[in-house]
């Protein structure tokens, strides 16, 4: 699709988006993008779930630093052999390719086995992980340390400690008459920690043993044994259903970030060595997919009210009714928008595009984070362009976080691609939309009697505006 001459740019819709952050985080946002395609996995068959665990796995083993450094895999499997695309920000360099020629030596080497030991695979996984990734692994055990040292009070803001919360609630449930429920493995490791075979009892043995590991954790061995105890509780129905209280949330998620790499390094192991994936894993093979560089870029229109007029104006065929002062008391990082930021391609857009630029049907990908918000929506707008299409398969992730970051859209002639781009530029509109729409309430409110001189804009036209948006990129 080429864009109208009136038309913003993708990429300043993008700016425009990131830098209006809300001055007041109290009031109610809008809905954040979530259709649950992205967390269909999650309650799929059990095989699905388990491929999904080893493909984020594999993409996550490959991850050398804490920050900006993310990966994707797409995972093939064939007659004789396993397929596997990778991925990531930065494009791949010599540690890159270290790192992945070693994880796949040891699955190779594994497979071919005839006596496969699974804790000493475990270790020689940990030693790999520990040479060459140990930025990653330290940054996610610096974030549990971080959790269970917590404490009661912090300037402007009281916090509840996580750690004493989450053992009272053991405590608590397991004193009373606890509902039965389905035992997953962290459940069953749990109460066999317990002398007296009982599950809470056992998690507070667990969590005990965290909180003894993740102090200063020294060896291949001592990352094992935290990174199994964090499993353990991670993995465990129970602590997981605790995690919808807001004060255990981040306790709960960074123990279960930790408990990954135990939990992976064991599900990747039982499915090497079984006969029905042997002999694909002995020839499995990497391909290293290239990303585009990094780009900076500063907004040529940089009156960023200007722009948002631009952007009322197409939308209502009218002239925006809010003042800049009205907008800005409430985005107030708005100002951030003329600032020259760096736009980083995301490597599951890129992995995605690469592949249908090779003709390569569609698959589940694995994903060292979850998803950003403008990844998923391009995902689903793929998808929905290949269904009209009649393609069954669809791209499809775990699940996604809900934040939008400086993305850099995927540059390609492909219908498909286009299509991607185009269910962004929809999805950036409709947050410019509800921006506008949320500061012309709050005017009434505030001030009605400066409302009653304005004029009012026609009914929005912004629903046959998507649908010619659309409709373009067919």
């Amino acid at each position: 699709m080429t864009e109208n001459a009136d038309e913003v740019s993708l990429i300043d819709l993008i700016a425009f988006v990131k830098s209006a952050r809300r001055r007041n985080p109290e009031r109610d946002e809008e809905a954040e993008y979530n259709d649950g395609t992205q967390n269909a996995l999650y309650t799929d068959t059990n095989k699905a779930r388990v491929h999904l665990i080893i493909y984020t796995f594999i993409a996550l083993s490959l991850v050398q630093f804490g920050n900006r450094d993310v990966c994707a895999t797409a995972v093939y499997q064939l007659e004789d052999r396993f397929e596997v695309y990778v991925s990531r920000n930065d494009g791949p360099d010599d540690r890159f390719r270290q790192v992945t020629d070693e994880l796949v030596c040891l699955i190779r080497d594994t497979a071919t086995n005839t006596k496969p030991d699974k804790g000493k695979f475990i270790r020689h996984y940990f030693d790999l992980i520990r040479r060459h990734c140990g930025g990653k692994l330290k940054s996610r055990i610096s974030a549990l340390q971080s959790e269970l040292t917590k404490h009661t009070g912090r300037i402007g803001k009281f916090v509840i400690p996580s750690l004493p919360l989450l053992k009272e609630r053991i405590t608590n449930y397991g004193a009373s008459d606890p509902p039965k429920f389905h035992m997953s493995w962290g459940d069953a490791k749990a109460a066999s920690l317990s002398p007296k075979g009982n599950l809470y009892d056992g998690l507070l043995l667990a969590l005990a043993k965290v909180e003894r590991s993740a102090v200063d954790p020294t060896s291949t061995v001592n990352y094992v044994n935290l990174s199994r105890q964090c499993s353990v509780v991670g993995e465990s129905t129970y602590v997981r259903s605790l995690n919808q209280h807001p004060e255990l949330y981040d306790l709960i998620e960074n123990i279960k970030k930790v408990g990954q790499y135990y939990r992976g390094a064991r599900y990747l192991f039982d499915r090497i060595i079984d006969p029905k994936y042997q002999s694909r894993f002995k020839n499995i093979t990497v391909h290293m997919v290239d990303s585009p560089d990094r780009i900076k870029h500063r907004p040529p229109e940089t009156d960023w009210y200007a722009l948002l007029s631009r952007i009322e104006q197409n939308r209502t065929g009218s002239a925006i009714t809010i003042s800049k002062g009205r907008f800005q008391a409430e985005y107030g990082g708005i100002v951030n928008y003329e600032k020259k930021q760096e736009y980083t391609p995301h490597c599951e857009c890129n992995l995605v595009s690469q592949l249908i630029s090779r003709n390569i049907a569609p698959t589940t990908l694995g994903t060292s984070k979850l998803c950003c918000e403008l990844c998923s929506v391009w995902i689903d707008g793929v998808n929905d362009y290949l269904g009209k299409l009649g393609e069954t398969r669809r791209w499809t992730v775990g699940s996604t976080r809900g934040k939008i970051y400086f993305w850099e859209p995927p540059q390609s002639t492909s219908p498909a691609v286009m299509a991607g781009n185009a269910a962004v530029r929809v999805y950036l509109l409709k947050k410019v939309r509800i921006m506008v729409d949320n500061c012309k309430q709050l005017e009434v409110l505030e001030s009605p009697s400066e409302m009653d001189a304005l004029s009012v804009p026609p009914d929005s036209p912004f629903l046959d505006y998507t649908e010619d948006v659309m409709e373009e990129t067919g």
